[in-house]
């Protein structure tokens, strides 16, 4: 629909992965509230702190390859879908 009113491919392709972003960054910051609403009462309950007991890498992982599964998933359909031209592609 952007293409059949004017947006270039790369205008198409930039807005994908700026929702994209917007909705990988709403996933993660949900998913961490929502976990730590049962990882720090359990923290408390064994080790009397807030912060589990961990290395910080294992989230930053899980940060790493939530970008890494999302963008190209998203990106790619979209480079795709973009290569034709956008009145071929409304047929």
């Amino acid at each position: 629909m952007q293409r059949l009113i004017g947006s270039t491919r790369g205008q198409v392709i930039r807005m994908s992965a700026i929702e994209t972003i917007l909705v990988t960054v709403a996933g993660i910051v949900l998913g961490t509230v929502i976990s730590a609403t049962t990882l720090i009462p359990f923290s408390l309950a064994v080790s009397d702190t807030l912060a589990p007991s961990g290395p910080v890498w294992v989230y930053l992982a899980v940060v790493g390859t939530a970008f890494a599964l999302t963008l190209p998933s998203t990106l790619v359909p979209a480079w795709l879908v973009t290569r034709s031209a956008a009145v071929g592609a409304a047929k």
